[in-house]
C-alpha cells in the first residue's frame, strides 16, 4: 500500500506540474483545477508516420468520452485508479469511434494512458510538409492539450491553430474545449528533401504510364496503376486511343478541398498530361483516390478528341463535372 502511495503521489505532482505550465493568460487554464487534462503527445518521426499517446487526468471519480481510431490497435494503461466501464459508438467519422469510459481514482488521482500509431501523420513532397493529427474530441468538460514532435523542423509555414509554443522541435497548442472534434495542422519546411521515385508501367504497346512518388508512400504507386490498367478498357471503348503518356504526380494543396487537377492549357492543346494528385488522398477513405484518378485522366482524354477545358460559349460543362 505505501507503494501504491506514492505513486498516486507522483501522479498528482505530474498533474500540478502539467496544470502549471498552461500559461496564465490562457481564460479556459482554470478548468484545470477540476483536474481534468487530456494531453495529446504525438511524435512524428523522419519517414512521416506517427506515435499518438494521449494522458488523461482527472482527481475525482466520473466519466469521458473520446475519439479513437477504429482500424489501429488501441493500447490502453491504468496508471492511477480504475476503469468501471468502457463502450464505443460509431460515428459520421469513417476512421474513428466514440468511446466513452467510466472512471473511478485511487487516492487522489485517475490517470490512464491510451497510445496507438498513426500512419501518414506528416506528408512529405521535396522539403515540404504537411502534418496533419488524428481526430481530436473529448467531452466538453476536458481542458485539452496538444504536444506536436516534428523531425528535421527547418520552419513553421502556417498551422491551425494559429497560436502555439515551440521548444525543441515540439509544438504545443492548447486547445481547451474540443466537443466538437477538430485537428491540429502543421504546414512546414523540412532540413533536407524527401528522396522521389518514379514508378513506370506499359498500359499496351502504346501506352506508358508513370508515377511520381515521394519515397515513403511509393506503394501507392502500384496502385495508382493498377487502378488505371483496370479502367484502360473502358477508357478506350468510350474515347478511342489512350494518351501515349499518362503521368501522375503528387502535389501538397493549398486548398484541402482540391482533389486532383490537370492544366487546362495543356488539354486544349491536345496535351498528354501530367494529371496532379491531392497527397492528402492516400489518407482518404477507400474509394476517393480511385475515383480522383479516374475523373482527372477524363480530362485528358476529353482533350485529346478536340472538347477544351473552357470552351469558349461558357455553357458546355463536361459531362463528369455536372
Amino acid at each position: 500500500m505505501r507503494k501504491k502511495g506514492k505513486i498516486s503521489t507522483v501522479i498528482v505532482l505530474l498533474l500540478i506540474l502539467e496544470a502549471a505550465s498552461v500559461p496564465a493568460l490562457q481564460p479556459p487554464a482554470l478548468r484545470l483545477l477540476n483536474g481534468r487534462l487530456l494531453t495529446y503527445h504525438i511524435r512524428v518521426y523522419e519517414d512521416g508516420n506517427a506515435t499518438v499517446s494521449i494522458l488523461f487526468n482527472s482527481t475525482a471519480k466520473g466519466n469521458f468520452s473520446i475519439y479513437l481510431p477504429r482500424f489501429q490497435k488501441v493500447k490502453i494503461n491504468i496508471l492511477s485508479g480504475e476503469i468501471l466501464s468502457m463502450s464505443s459508438n460509431i460515428t459520421n467519422y469513417y476512421f474513428y469511434n466514440m468511446t466513452n469510459i467510466s472512471y473511478s481514482p485511487e487516492g487522489q488521482v485517475f490517470s490512464m494512458n491510451i497510445s496507438y500509431k498513426f500512419p501518414y501523420a506528416s506528408l512529405m513532397i521535396s522539403n515540404e510538409a504537411y502534418f496533419i493529427s488524428p481526430l481530436i474530441g473529448a467531452s466538453d468538460n476536458l481542458y485539452v492539450i496538444a504536444k506536436v514532435f516534428l523531425p528535421n523542423l527547418e520552419k513553421i509555414e502556417r498551422s491551425e491553430p494559429a497560436s502555439f509554443l515551440v521548444e525543441d522541435g515540439t509544438l504545443t497548442f492548447y486547445l481547451g474545449n474540443m466537443s466538437l472534434g477538430g485537428r491540429v495542422i502543421i504546414v512546414y519546411k523540412l532540413r533536407g528533401s524527401v528522396k522521389e521515385i518514379i514508378v513506370s508501367d506499359s498500359i499496351n504497346e502504346k501506352t506508358a504510364i508513370y508515377v511520381r512518388s515521394p519515397l515513403p508512400y511509393r506503394r501507392f504507386s502500384r496502385e495508382i496503376i493498377s487502378v488505371f490498367k483496370k479502367a484502360a478498357p473502358y477508357f478506350e471503348n468510350i474515347f478511342g486511343n489512350l494518351a501515349r503518356s499518362v503521368e501522375f504526380r503528387f502535389f501538397l494543396p493549398e486548398d484541402l478541398g482540391a482533389l486532383g487537377y490537370v492544366i487546362g492549357e495543356t488539354v486544349n492543346i491536345r496535351g498528354e498530361g501530367p494529371i496532379y494528385l491531392n497527397i492528402l488522398l492516400i489518407r482518404y477513405a477507400p474509394g476517393y483516390l480511385e475515383t480522383t484518378v479516374l475523373h482527372e485522366y477524363v480530362h485528358i482524354a476529353l482533350g485529346l478528341i478536340g472538347v477544351k477545358a473552357h470552351p469558349d460559349t461558357g455553357k458546355l460543362v463536361w459531362f463528369h463535372e455536372a
